[in-house]
């Protein structure tokens, strides 16, 4: 017996593939994780990014895709634009990270690992532990010599009056430095400008 015409449409009709929702987005999923999220909420989680950004190398870009409930960089500092006590939080945040930086060109300086000593077989050299032995050429010496450079030069940045090598002329506290103000020679006698001149005279010999 042949299937009717609605036999056959109501076949069809039940055989039909439902359609899989798309999947979210990383993007997508933490826009709705902070869309309803409270300004303590917001805060406590600023607080742990900053701890985390006073104690490492990392970029801010790079430290923010290490843990997925972290909010990406232009959401970061979209808070900051909008809350001065959070701005001040990381401020102080990057300010202590110079100072891990600075203990860490001390180890990267003092560091006497560099490339593997490579044998005869071609296989790296290991002492009698079974450690590979490391030696310092000119190119592990230049790439150190450039981590440390990169990171003197980010510490300036973050603290020029630290780190920079800018130089600023102060007095003694006792004996501050006071800016001599400019003679007015209109208001000089001529017996006045004569003994004036005379002392310049001497003084431009002397030198």
């Amino acid at each position: 017996m042949m299937p009717t015409v609605k036999k056959v449409a109501a076949k069809k009709k039940a055989t039909k593939k439902v359609a899989t929702p798309k999947p979210q987005t990383e993007l997508a999923r933490r826009r709705e994780l902070f869309a309803n999220m409270t300004n303590a909420e917001r805060t406590a989680m600023v607080k742990d990014i900053c701890d985390a950004v006073s104690c490492t190398e990392l970029s801010l870009s790079a430290l923010l895709r290490t843990n997925p409930d972290w909010p990406v960089w232009t959401k970061f500092y979209g808070w900051m634009d909008e809350d001065d006590d959070l701005r001040k939080m990381y401020a102080s945040a990057k300010r202590r990270q110079t100072e891990y930086m600075a203990d860490r060109t001390l180890e990267i300086a003092d560091s006497e690992s560099g490339e593997p000593l490579m044998g005869t077989n071609g296989r790296p050299v290991r002492d009698e532990h079974g450690n590979i032995v490391y030696v310092r050429s000119q190119v592990s010496i230049a790439h150190a010599r450039l981590r440390v450079d990169t990171r003197k030069w980010l510490m300036a940045k973050v603290q020029p009056h630290k780190y920079g090598d800018s130089t600023t002329l102060r007095g003694d506290p006792d004996a501050p430095l006071i800016p001599q103000k400019k003679q007015d020679l209109s208001k000089l006698t001529e017996a006045e400008l004569a003994t004036y001149i005379a002392l310049a005279e001497k003084v431009e010999g002397a030198e």
